[in-house]
């Protein structure tokens, strides 16, 4: 991890996450279930990191919520009975092949509406992580493995870098 070394001397806030604990990387993987697992363990890495807080709900259970209120995405079950929402989504996106095949026909068709909840949760991520540290905090995220033996997914937020 030397990057994240020198960007924390250059003052970044670094957070990484690593996408095997994430998504089964055996199987397909489309933009819908990479930004849903990729934000959600941005979203676990802040809560870590500072405290959740209450008033302000996690990716896992922002999406959730999009994905019962505006994908209908009725008859898929999450795996786990026991259990918040962020574990059983994340359990069920990494080790249910069945459900991420079902949540990827479900959400083809609200890929705009899904990046437009990412955006807005990385912007209230941003004033979170700001409001901890300070103002001007440069901040870099980054979650990367190789997926399928051939493709490098990385996902880094370098324009708050500026």
């Amino acid at each position: 991890m030397r990057l994240a070394t020198m960007l924390r001397e250059l003052d970044c806030e670094v957070f990484y996450v690593d996408m095997a604990e994430y998504l089964n990387l055996t199987v397909s993987v489309e933009i819908t279930d990479f930004l849903i697992s990729v934000l959600g363990g941005f979203s676990e890495k802040i809560d870590a990191r500072y405290g959740a807080d209450p008033a302000r709900p996690g990716f896992f259970e922002r999406v959730w919520n999009f994905l019962t209120s505006e994908v209908k995405v009725e008859g898929l079950e999450l795996e786990g009975g026991t259990g918040d929402i962020k574990a059983k989504l994340k359990m069920s996106l990494q080790q249910n092949p069945t459900f991420k095949q079902e949540m990827q026909k479900k959400t083809r068709g609200h890929v705009a509406r899904l990046v437009q909840e990412a955006r807005g949760f990385v912007n209230d991520a941003l004033d979170t992580i700001r409001s901890k540290t300070s103002p001007g905090k440069k901040v870099v995220f980054n979650g990367w493995r190789q997926i399928q033996g051939e493709i490098y997914a990385t996902f880094s937020v370098w324009s708050v870098c500026a």
